[in-house]
């Protein structure tokens, strides 16, 4: 068996490293002992750390088929509060653009990595393309940042927590990275940490190039009772916040954590009329998390900023009173 230090660090960091210019180091994954043990038997996992994001690296072992690699990706994806890139030499091209089209993050030593949270997509054989780095935030600290701004007030640590149903390792690790980058301040009262906000006005104006979409894909599945339960998002939600026409169909927003659910209810658009089929959204947090019954105006606007249709983000402008500039979100 090879040993994780040695398979993630010389097979993968060191390619990274030696072929993108993107120096890594890897620690262990405190996840690891949660996963199912198929999971755990059939790939080493750690956790990367370069100069500007952290994800983690899971290196498939044996000759893993597409599903045994998007079952380990959705496994560990669950668990973790960062990006997650599959690892596997001997992925054929069949593979590779299967992985490519379905957006998830690879990296196959000595032929091609698909790295989309890191704005880079490169290959060994042929024309190169490798588009500038830009540092985002991991989905947690996105999630500090927002519900920080939006709850406006210096809260606790306990008080994040219960909000977003982040782990004390999570909250601490999301607070550390918005502390680092100017969106909060923190301090000590005795024992308890309290951390105070930015304005979501100053998050918007300052940092507009950390934050991202919060949807990583989307689903055209049957209408239900369950489905129409789901908050509303995308132009359905911003039609009933401003003067656009909603869209002919409705689209609605779960967690990543519903995909295997909401799998078995995928339908092909045109199968039924528009009025029986939702299209869903995939994200990256609860689209809740605020704590109240609709999905918060920022998120929703990050969520529809890469659209680039006029009449929506007007829109958009209409729910802050002004302009920002929404299409430098990842």
């Amino acid at each position: 068996m090879r040993n994780q230090g040695e398979s993630l660090l010389n097979e993968v960091t060191g390619y990274l490293e030696n072929s993108l210019g993107i120096e890594a180091t890897v620690s262990e994954w405190d996840e690891t002992e949660s996963l199912p043990l198929f999971i755990r038997g059939g790939c080493t996992i750690g956790n990367v750390t370069t100069k500007t994001r952290s994800f983690i690296l899971v290196d498939l072992k044996g000759s893993p088929s597409l599903p045994d690699i998007k079952r380990a990706y959705t496994q560990v994806s669950r668990r973790a509060a960062v990006p997650v890139v599959v690892s596997y030499p001997w992925l054929n091209a069949r593979q590779r653009h299967a992985l490519v089209e379905q957006g998830i993050p690879f990296a196959c030593a000595g032929k091609q990595a698909f790295l989309p949270f890191l704005g880079m997509a490169s290959t060994e054989w042929g024309s190169k393309k490798t588009m500038p780095i830009r540092e985002g935030l991991t989905p947690k600290a996105q999630q500090a940042a927002l519900w920080g701004a939006l709850t406006n007030k210096t809260y606790s640590m306990t008080e994040l927590r219960l909000a977003t149903g982040m782990s004390p390792s999570q909250a601490s690790d999301a607070v550390n990275e918005i502390v680092r980058r100017e969106m909060a301040a923190k301090t000590k009262s005795g024992k308890q940490v309290l951390v105070s906000p930015v304005s979501i006005e100053e998050l918007l104006d300052k940092h507009m190039a950390e934050l991202s979409s919060p949807v990583i894909r989307t689903l055209t599945v049957r209408r239900s009772p369950s489905i129409d339960a789901l908050p509303d998002a995308g132009e359905t939600a911003l039609a009933t916040r401003s003067m656009l026409n909603a869209p002919p169909i409705v689209q609605k927003a779960a967690s990543k954590q519903s995909l295997a659910t909401l799998r078995s209810q995928e339908i092909l658009q045109g199968e039924c009329p528009d009025s029986e089929i939702a299209v869903v959204q995939l994200w990256r947090y609860s689209p809740l998390f605020t704590g109240h019954q609709e999905i918060d105006n920022v998120s929703l606007a990050l969520s529809l900023a890469k659209l680039e249709d006029e009449r929506v983000i007007e829109a958009i402008d209409s729910l802050f009173g002004k302009e920002y500039v929404w299409d430098k979100a990842l």
